[in-house]
């Protein structure tokens, strides 16, 4: 896989699309926080959205829509003058068709992403709070499509229709975050270095074979680099030195391997490429700031996806 795959793959990335919503020219509605990933679009006509901890309203027209990246409040009126209703979804989180709030002349679809907590900020570290997108945009030509086909499939009552919607709601997700990817070009840090075309040649090696006992100048290689450019590059771009990435990959997937499976430290530090245990626990401390063994009683049974309701 590539290495924002790999990424999703970590984080147990899970998308499903929810309820839509219709409403009428004076409806105003507070919602919850979510702890995932919260995607809405506009179908039809206009709504105003905003961050409840900012004072500012965003007009959203047919076509357009926002990825709120982390849990906050929000609100959403056709009217930003009526006094804002709660909303009810915290009691229905999985209604699959579409809620009148009291016309039709204003339509939307929602979805959600479900990630592991524990190592959700190796997706979120470099997202603003709202990704914006536009379907409309010729660049966005491709999301368009998918667009188009979950509206379709959410209003067809064709066998498998419910999970179609689901499928379609993960690629659109991974769309709109290709585009926060690219967005991202002018920092630093792990989504940065997946758009530069030779660090992420290095990083599909390294996520491929994390066990294998890496040199730097075999990087610069892969990298077609030399030793030195490649290092000041690599740093450069993802904010950590090579070998350092490696480390900090290697002990993300032990982390997963300690929440998740009954394998003990000892094999999980073999299949890493630590052929001694307490070199590992030491490098797993230095990342996590507990042994394994301590990690695993703190997380072990807990539920990690952000967003499971």
């Amino acid at each position: 896989m590539d290495p924002f795959s790999d990424i999703l793959s970590l984080l147990s990335a899970r998308s499903y699309a929810t309820a839509g919503l219709s409403a009428g020219h004076h409806w105003h509605m507070a919602f919850p926080g979510f702890n995932g990933l919260k995607f809405i679009y506009i179908r039809k006509g206009a709504f105003w959205f905003r961050p409840e901890a900012e004072p500012e309203w965003t007009r959203m027209e047919a076509g357009t829509g926002v990825i709120l990246t982390r849990s906050a409040r929000f609100m959403m009126a056709t009217d930003v003058t009526c006094p804002p209703e709660e909303s009810p979804e915290k009691k229905r989180p999985r209604v699959r068709e579409t809620v009148n709030y009291g016309g039709e002349d204003n339509l939307l679809l929602a979805g959600k992403m479900e990630i592991d907590s524990a190592a959700s900020d190796l997706l979120l570290q470099d997202l603003p709070l709202v990704l914006r997108f536009d379907t409309y945009a010729k660049e966005n030509s491709s999301l368009s499509t998918l667009m188009t086909l979950l509206f379709n499939e959410k209003v067809s009552e064709k066998p498998g229709a419910s999970q179609a919607c689901d499928h379609l709601m993960h690629l659109i997700m991974i769309e709109v975050l290709r585009n926060g990817m690219e967005n991202s070009r002018s920092g630093d840090g792990v989504l940065t270095s997946y758009t530069d075309i030779r660090i992420n040649k290095v990083l599909r090696a390294l996520h491929h074979e994390p066990e294998k006992k890496w040199c730097l100048s075999e990087m610069a290689t892969i990298a077609g680099i030399s030793r030195a450019g490649f290092s000041r590059k690599f740093k450069d771009t993802t904010g950590l030195t090579p070998l350092l990435y490696l480390t900090n990959w290697r002990m993300r997937l032990a982390g997963k391997s300690l929440r998740h499976t009954r394998e003990s430290v000892k094999l999980i530090a073999f299949k890493l490429g630590y052929h001694s245990e307490s070199t590992f626990s030491t490098a797993f401390k230095r990342v996590y700031g507990v042994a394994p063994r301590l990690y695993r009683d703190q997380h072990l049974g807990s539920p990690d996806l952000t967003g499971t309701e």
